[in-house]
């Protein structure tokens, strides 16, 4: 509705409300009338019509307004005719047309129109999307919750497989199959070069004193992997034998020196894990050990041995004789008992 039309209708409400006024006089002025040629006084009317006497002048005079409503006017004026047989249905008819409050006035607005007002189209923006706004929030809150919850288990079953791995890693070599005591087998030794040297340069060279410190050397350690050949009968008197038997001494005192070294010995050709206990339950061997290494050592037999990576072990020896470890062989990890 534009400014033109609202005019309009403002008019035509004045026209009607003095129209309404008009009538409202003429019944009062007939009442009034009336009133007086019976006799009665405004407040005689008031005390039998039960209302103060300014309500019963508001209607003699037409004055609508100062009654409470149209409603209570009309009822007055009816009361009042009646109470002096005065007949005024045409004018209450007329009054009543005149006087009947206008429609009200229904303007309908577009959300957003051009016609709106910035606070109306603000309000109808804020009313119209405060739903969605909030479904959003409550859309990204799940979506935090979720994302957590994933983030959460994806580091916790990282953790577990770590451990799992960790934990197999090291306790790897203890996994496999005990085998039974006193399981041995027998490969081909490998000896050092010093020893073979030795055993093949010495017979029967050492003079008296050598064989004592000898003799006592092999007492202490363990028993050499190849015995030494028995002197023959043959004579040592000439320079020549004089000479071989010095030559030979050193290469035999270092044979004893390198098996006196340990009982067992090992040779690696690849990073292996190995344990070695004996029987006091002390750790005599053990570490992790790299291509290359050779380790000796010994204590109080029985002896039990835990190989991690049987594949990177080139040889075991015990007092020089070889030790199978394929034969303790469980998944490429070795555990034996030698006694």
């Amino acid at each position: 509705m534009n400014e033109h039309e609202r005019a309009e209708g403002q008019a035509v409400s004045t026209n009607a409300s003095g129209s309404a006024n008009a009538v409202a006089q003429e019944i009062g002025a007939s009442l009034a009338k009336a009133r007086a040629a019976q006799g009665l006084s405004i407040h005689d009317v008031g005390a039998r019509l039960k209302v103060p006497a300014q309500k019963v002048d508001a209607i003699e005079s037409g004055n609508v307004d100062a009654l409470p409503d149209l409603t209570f006017a009309k009822g007055l004026m009816r009361a009042y005719a009646r109470l002096l047989q005065v007949d005024i249905d045409a004018l209450l008819a007329r009054f009543h047309a005149q006087a009947a409050p206008p429609a009200p006035e229904v303007a309908i607005r577009r959300q957003g129109s051009l016609n709106a007002s910035f606070d109306d189209r603000r309000r109808f923006r804020s009313s119209g999307t405060s739903g969605t706004g909030g479904r959003w929030v409550w859309l990204a809150l799940v979506a935090a919750v979720v994302c957590a919850g994933a983030l959460f288990g994806v580091d916790h079953v990282k953790q577990w497989l770590d451990a799992r791995e960790q934990q197999f890693t090291q306790s790897g070599a203890e996994t496999a199959v005990e085998t039974e005591s006193g399981t041995s087998g027998t490969v081909t030794a490998v000896l050092p070069h010093v020893m073979g040297g030795a055993a093949s340069e010495a017979p029967g060279a050492m003079t008296g004193a050598e064989g004592a410190t000898a003799g006592g050397t092999a007492s202490a350690s363990a028993t050499l992997a190849t015995p030494l050949a028995p002197v023959t009968g043959a004579p040592v008197a000439s320079n020549e034998s004089a000479a071989t038997a010095a030559a030979a001494a050193p290469a035999a005192a270092a044979a004893t020196a390198a098996s006196a070294s340990g009982e067992l010995q090992l040779r690696f050709s690849a990073p292996t894990w190995y344990e070695v206990r004996d029987a006091s339950g002390k750790v005599v061997l053990g570490g992790t050990a790299k291509a290359g290494d050779e380790v000796a050592g010994g204590g109080t037999a029985p002896y039990k041995v835990v190989i991690g990576n049987v594949k990177g072990v080139a040889a075991m020896t015990r007092n020089g004789e070889p030790v199978d470890l394929q034969a303790a062989n469980r998944n490429n990890v070795a555990r034996l008992t030698l006694p």
